[in-house]
């Protein structure tokens, strides 16, 4: 769920629809599937994610969005491309 596809997503159901309530109800997650290599490569970039934030570097958080693009058959260039529009958004809201 931490990762950019999710993020874009959210912020942008929330700017739609000017709600925020329950936007992940909306978002098709596959069932995980222990033996899935898409699915194990995104609990190994999380996990490492999770403790490179606890011992104080930064998360790869490259690695937990490719891993998240792949489950949702979206291409590095798709990624790049919400970073960008997540940026915008950003920017946005710092100035109002």
């Amino acid at each position: 769920m931490n990762s950019t596809p999710v993020r874009l997503f959210v912020a942008s159901y929330a700017l739609s629809t000017a709600i925020a309530t329950h936007p992940a109800g909306y978002i098709k997650i596959p069932r995980f599937e222990s033996t899935d290599a898409g699915h194990a490569a995104l609990v190994t970039a999380s996990r490492a994610a999770k403790r490179a934030v606890a011992s104080g570097k930064p998360a790869d958080e490259d690695a937990v969005d490719v891993a998240a693009a792949r489950l949702w058959k979206l291409t590095a260039k798709d990624v790049v491309a919400m970073r960008d529009f997540l940026d915008v958004l950003r920017r946005r809201d710092l100035a109002q």
